[in-house]
Parts: structure tokens; sequence; C-alpha cells
């Protein structure tokens, strides 16, 4: 094909021009897809465990002898996209996978859709983890033995509550550290019966879940604080029974050198404009239950090993002459660290429900994707 200077003149001008406003409106899509697709995350953990339970122990469900157990692992896809320079959506969503085999996989966890405003904080709708529960990093065992060594087992206030309107701040700056604050108003959507994950009644805002956190990083310390208002809870001390449980939670971490020092306490008690109970009977006479946990970690200097324990107590006091209900578990535990995303563990607990005792050990490995 033979080219004249005029086409050569062309192809050098507004042809290329052309082709160059083409490629930039090709890369600038391209450049925005990526930057939308969500991202995969999730973890995998799995434990071989042993365990020798008395017959009236019913806190946790653990077999007797030998067993394998998935330990909270689960999938998820999260991401956000901008809407303007400060407005994003956001969104997030989290399915059960059992690694052991058991069960059913994709079974519901967190999931919501929202906006997040960089200066008026993020307003979502979906089904999430009360912020009481949220109140971080006490828990050191909390998914050991396919979740058995959670503190759930020990005292109430562990909740993931359907129907959701979840406001969470943006942080603020405040004493040499930083401040957040949240609140989620839970829709019963006219259910009759407390069970779990489900709020009672048919307004706005049935049950309600908030929390106010202090991080003071160059300190070491951190401080929660939180309250929950007719959440649907589980009672350890009255054959859990579920029922709308007020409920008010304190935590704290301390960190010193290669020591990192845990606690939690709480207060729950029955709400008393509760009218929908499914186990009212159950309940009534209970008073309140105090519950605590208290933990360290020892990390060994130069090395991948840390060195855990920690003991969590819930008492569930009654009105009448019952006696009290005392739920018990100590725990300890070797971690070794391999990277940021693996680490091999071994760990060794009893549970203690009155006078009935399951111990359990057993050695594992978790992957962080």
């Amino acid at each position: 094909m033979c080219w004249s200077s005029n086409s050569l003149k062309y192809l050098s001008g507004e042809h290329m021009k052309t082709q160059k406003i083409s490629l930039a409106i090709a890369l600038a899509f391209i450049s925005g897809t990526t930057f939308a697709a969500p991202t995969l995350y999730g973890v995998l953990d799995l434990s071989a465990n042993f365990a020798d339970k008395d017959a009236g122990h019913t806190l946790t469900t653990i077999n007797d002898g030998a067993s394998v157990s998935s330990n909270n692992s689960y999938i998820g896809i999260k991401g956000s996209e901008k809407l303007t320079d400060t407005l994003s959506v956001v969104y997030d969503a989290q399915w059960t996978v059992n690694t052991d085999g058991d069960g059913t996989d994709l079974g519901q966890r967190d999931r919501y859709l929202g906006l997040k405003h960089e200066q008026l904080g993020t307003l979502s709708f979906g089904k999430v983890n009360t912020f009481l529960k949220r109140l971080g990093g006490v828990d050191l065992f909390d998914n050991y033995a396919g979740n058995q060594l959670d503190i759930q087992n020990t005292f109430t206030g562990e909740n993931r509550v359907n129907n959701a309107v979840q406001y969470q701040s943006p942080t603020f700056n405040a004493a040499a550290g930083k401040i957040n604050v949240g609140v989620q108003l839970f829709q019963g959507e006219d259910a009759k019966i407390v069970s779990s994950g489900n709020a009672v009644g048919n307004s706005f805002g049935d049950a309600i879940s908030a929390s106010v956190t202090y991080d003071n990083k160059d300190a070491g310390f951190n401080l929660g604080l939180a309250y929950d208002s007719a959440v649907p809870s589980r009672w350890i001390g009255a054959s859990n029974a579920w029922a709308e449980t007020n409920t008010i939670r304190a935590t704290g971490t301390y960190n010193i050198a290669n020591l990192s020092l845990r606690a939690l306490v709480q207060r729950a008690e029955i709400d008393e404009a509760s009218t929908a109970s499914s186990n009212v009977a159950t309940v009534s006479a209970i008073d309140d239950e105090l519950g605590f946990a208290l933990g360290a970690v020892y990390k060994i200097a130069d090395t991948a090993w840390s060195v855990k324990g920690q003991y969590q107590q819930g008492t569930t006091s009654y009105k009448t002459s019952a006696s009290d209900v005392k739920a018990q578990q100590i725990a300890a535990g070797v971690d070794y660290q391999y990277n940021s995303n693996a680490k091999a563990y071994a760990f060794l607990a009893q549970n203690k429900l009155v006078d009935d005792k399951n111990t359990v050990g057993g050695l594992g490995f978790q992957y962080k994707f």
C-alpha cells in the first residue's frame, strides 16, 4: 500500500489525537474497574482436639475423645468505591466455611452495605456483630476447639443480630489518642419470639447497641465501653434460654514491652420492658449476671513464640432462693507465628459449669488471606 504525504500528515495529526483520547478513556475505565473490584479475604483454622467431658456439662458441644474442628473459618468479600471526593460506597459480606467437613457451608456472618463520608462517618445496613461484642482483642481463645472456648460459653453478650441500621463515627483525635463512637438499631420486624439473631418488636430500634472506644498507641493501651438494650442473648445460667437483655461491658488492654494484658468486665440483666420472650418462665426469676475475663500474652524476645493464659467467669444470680449458677474457664496456650498470616498453636483448657467439667486440649494451624 502506498501512503501519500497528506495521509501521513492526517495520521500524525487529528487521527493520532483521536487514538490518544480513546486510549485515555479505555485506561480510565480499566483503572476505575480495578479500583472498584472487591477484595477476597478469609481465615482457615483447623485443630485436632481431645476432650474429657462430664455427663452434666452442657456449655460446650465438643465430643469426648478425639475430634477435628473448624475454628470459625470463613471467607469474605469487601470493597469500596468513591462516589465523590468525600463520599464512598462500602460493602462487606462473610460466609462460614466448615473446613473439617462437618455442618453446612456458607452460613451467614457479618454483611452490610453503606455509605462512608470522610467527615461525617459511615451509615450502613445489614447483619452485624453488636458493638458490645466488637469491643476488641480481649478474648485470647475465642475460636478454639470449634468456638467452644469462646467467652460466649461463660457469660452472655456475644451476639450477631439481623436487620441492623448502623452508624460508625469517623475517628477523632483527643487526649493524645483516638476516639470512635458507634450506634446500632436492630428492627424486630414484628417478631414475637426471642432467638439467636432476632430482635423482638415492630418499632424502629427494638434493640440497640452502642459503644465508645479510646486508643492511645503511644501509651500502649486502649479502653472500650459498650451498652446493649433489649438485645437477644443466650443466658448460660438459665439453661441457655434466650431473652431480651441489657448489658454493659468495659474492656481494656495494656501493652508494655513484650507483655500484653487484657481485661473485660460486664453486668447483664433481663430487659424489664420485655413482654415477648419465648422463655419468660425460665428467665423471670433472674436477678443479673456478672462476668469478667483476665488474660495475658507474652512474646518471647527474638523468637516467633508467644505464651498466653486467660481466666473467665460468669455468675448468674436469682431473685428467688435458687443458688447462683457459675460458669468458669481457665486456659493456657502457646503460639508460633510464622508470619503475619500463618501461625501454629497448642492449647489446654478446662471449662466448668457448677461442678461439671470439660477438659480440652489440642494442636491447630491458622492461615489468613
